[in-house]
């Protein structure tokens, strides 16, 4: 039987996708594990049940390549306005990604970096603002993103991590890119997967298969992810795939245990990852191992982008890297709960994913 789980407060999450699909439907919207009804559950499910009276489209968008390696980008330096697609090709020897910020108040990529080699641990400037971007792919490997661009300036950036593992733009290598107006504007795509940033976590669903409620697995196959930004800081959205074979507790930085959760049925156990924490205080400086598969960069509040990405069965980690604006540390040092239901040998898929702040345990609703 898929279930909705109803996860803590996160910034790392693994999601099992399920090798077909065919969810039952219920009624209603989701619950905390506290039992009270999620105000973000119910936005999740009109998004949903609006959704699910299209059809999945790529949109149309206009497409501008770039080649990406260990230290520099290349691509074109203009795209008129409207829905742009961003691919990339990852030509290095490492993981590598394309950030792009939009610049304000006359400011320029001179500007930019100018400020960033002044303050490279500080906050970017009020003038530049994230708006996404292809996320981390694996050496060969391609990524995309597709964005909604304003006519305007903007800067191409490569993020790179500090020694706690928080990423940052890069002062070096910064591209311009002109947005001129253009005749039209494209069309925007309509999703078969939703990702919800908000302050407590990621929610993640469905689009067209949850229906009336949130019990619908997320499928192995192609997949037209929107992402949005719902939260008050700009926050990212790389995905990692794990390897086939491998076991997040082969890396002595992680760790994994058991939690109880309550279901129909008796008690059923999750399998829980979390960082390792030193005893002074120290963790991880990466996300757990596995192979980068996209996802979306940096992304200002109140926006919204997608991508698209081909889903493979089995386990995938979602992450953002970013410096909390309290500690610096990166979000993903925060708490981290893998998604799959071990009990009794249970093969049982994954449904829509809700994250609510503060809460302890880990709810599956029948």
């Amino acid at each position: 039987m898929n279930r909705t789980l109803i996860l803590p407060t996160l910034v790392v999450i693994a999601i099992l996708i399920a090798a077909c699909g065919g969810a039952e439907e219920k009624e209603g919207t989701g619950t905390t594990a506290t039992g009270h009804t999620s105000e973000a559950a119910a936005v999740v499910t009109e998004e949903s049940r609006r959704q699910s009276t299209k059809a999945v489209s790529s949109g149309q968008a206009t497409e501008v390549s770039f080649t990406v390696d260990d230290a520099s980008m290349s691509g074109p330096d203009s795209v008129v306005s409207g829905w742009v697609r961003f691919l990339i090709t990852n030509q290095g020897q490492n993981n590598n990604h394309l950030g792009i910020l939009q610049l304000w108040e006359g400011k320029t990529t001179a500007d930019l970096a100018a400020y960033i080699e002044q303050q490279p641990t500080g906050p970017l400037p009020a003038w530049a603002t994230p708006g996404g971007g292809p996320a981390d792919v694996a050496p060969g490997a391609s990524g995309n993103a597709m964005l909604n661009l304003d006519a305007g300036s903007y800067a191409l950036v490569r993020y790179v991590s500090d020694s706690s593992g928080a990423s940052r733009p890069s002062g070096a290598g910064i591209l311009p890119l002109t947005v001129v107006a253009g005749a039209t504007t494209g069309e925007e795509p309509i999703p078969s997967m939703l990702v919800q940033i908000t302050t407590g976590g990621y929610v993640i669903s469905p689009a067209l298969k949850v229906g009336a409620g949130l019990t619908s697995p997320v499928t192995a196959g192609p997949h037209i992810v929107k992402v949005v930004n719902e939260d008050l800081v700009p926050h990212e959205f790389r995905v990692i795939e794990m390897e086939s074979g491998k076991s997040v507790s082969d890396d002595p930085q992680w760790e994994m245990g058991r939690g109880g959760i309550s279901a129909s049925g008796g008690t059923k156990k999750l399998m829980r990852l979390k960082p390792v924490i030193a005893e002074d205080g120290t963790g991880p400086t990466g996300p757990p191992p596995g192979i980068a598969v996209g996802g979306m960069m940096a992304l200002s509040p109140g926006k919204t982008a997608y991508f698209s990405t081909d889903l493979k069965f089995g386990y995938f980690f979602v992450y953002s890297s970013l410096p909390q604006p309290d500690t610096g540390a990166p979000y993903f040092l925060a708490q981290i709960e893998e998604l799959a239901d071990t009990s009794q040998g249970s093969t049982d898929a994954v449904g829509s994913l809700q994250v609510t702040p503060m809460v302890d345990e880990m709810l599956v609703m029948p």
